[in-house]
């Protein structure tokens, strides 16, 4: 079976860290081709996996000439199932698979509230009609397309985590990290959507009640000038650390005290699942996403995102209670431990043989 996935770039974004730890179990058990414009973090990962990397050249994601180039790939590979990734390559693949008579799968990496009524998600919609088939990582966003192209069915596949890699990496002396404070982690992209603000506010009370306790906020991001001078305004000097992207985020894990994500909404989050498998205890907002990733309050504590006392609270009883958010923590792993990419990755190749058969004979059911 041959297998074309399309991506932007291997930036540092969770469907990139996605699609990196697919591509080598898949590579070996299929032939594994990804076409993409950049490299960025997660491209060493996806040269090493075996899979045929094919450079697509454009100024940026709406260059015209991505059209012609992909068509002419899709006509030269053939592939058996090509699957695309983000808004833009999910119009640019449903419009070449429309043309090509080729088999084509969206990837769903977030919600309704996700895509406000924009020119070019409408567009992604429109052309989410050809799709044989949406593969989300979350409910809510198969609930999503259930809305917006009722008549194209979703398949709910959650993320692959590093289960092995993340348990292999030691875990750092805390006071190396963090002098002999408790550390408070939070991580992701420096926009909106994150709710960087808020966590923000929540920390900055924190830390003045908790003399031993310091924050780090690690990620890079459109926001990220305007919550570098919030910081800098509360004065808590090296206390609250924005250090930008960590490339070692999983010994961050083991040796904090809690991971902290206050976002609006989400897809499903690798760095939830991350601190999840890291055995990290996490204080989440409380959103569809977070709840039917870990089981509402069972496995995490889950806060109203617009109140930073309340954020504050929940961090507080964690450094406050580390034996019952260990305990809680243990029941997150449980949840995430057999998401481990050849477990993943064999529910693709599984996903994607179904869906040639589907089509090979209509009346079968994809379900």
């Amino acid at each position: 079976m041959r297998v074309l996935h399309v991506i932007p770039s291997m930036g540092g974004g969770g469907a990139e860290r996605e699609l990196s730890l697919l591509a080598g179990p898949l590579a070996r058990h299929c032939d594994l081709h990804v076409a993409l414009i950049r490299e960025g973090p997660n491209f060493a990962r996806l040269a090493g996996s075996g899979a045929t990397i094919h450079r697509l050249r454009a100024v940026n994601n709406y260059d015209p000439r991505l059209v012609t180039q992909l068509y002419s790939l899709v006509r030269r590979l053939r592939p058996d199932v090509m699957q695309t990734w983000l808004t833009q390559m999910d119009t640019l693949g449903g419009a070449v698979a429309g043309h090509t008579g080729t088999p084509w799968i969206l990837s769903e990496r977030a919600s309704a509230a996700y895509y406000p009524p924009t020119v070019k998600n409408r567009l992604r919609v429109a052309f989410g009609r050809r799709a044989a088939l949406v593969q989300s990582n979350s409910v809510e966003g198969a609930k999503y397309w259930a809305v917006v192209q009722p008549h194209v069915r979703s398949v709910v596949i959650p993320n692959p985590v590093a289960i092995d890699e993340i348990e292999s990496t030691p875990a750092p002396d805390r006071f190396v990290l963090g002098g002999s404070r408790k550390i408070i982690l939070s991580a992701g992209r420096f926009d909106r959507q994150k709710n960087m603000e808020r966590l923000v506010d929540a920390l900055a009370l924190v830390l003045r009640r908790h003399d031993d306790a310091i924050a780090v906020v690690a990620g890079h991001g459109p926001q990220e000038e305007e919550i570098r001078r919030i910081v800098a305004k509360l004065g808590l000097g090296e206390r609250l650390r924005l250090p930008g992207y960590l490339t070692d985020l999983w010994a961050w894990m083991k040796a904090a005290s809690l991971f902290v994500s206050v976002s609006h909404f989400e897809g499903q989050p690798n760095v939830v699942v991350e601190a999840a498998a890291c055995r990290c205890p996490q204080v989440l907002s409380d959103i569809p996403e977070h709840r039917e990733l870990l089981a509402g309050g069972e496995s995490a504590l889950l806060v109203d995102r617009h109140d930073p006392e309340a954020i504050a609270a929940a961090i507080e009883n964690v450094l406050d209670a580390p034996t019952a958010a260990a305990e809680r923590a243990a029941r997150a792993f449980e949840v995430v431990a057999h998401w481990t990419p050849p477990e993943i990755a064999a529910r693709h190749i599984e996903l994607y043989t179904r869906v040639l058969a589907a089509l090979a004979a209509p009346a079968r059911a994809i379900a």
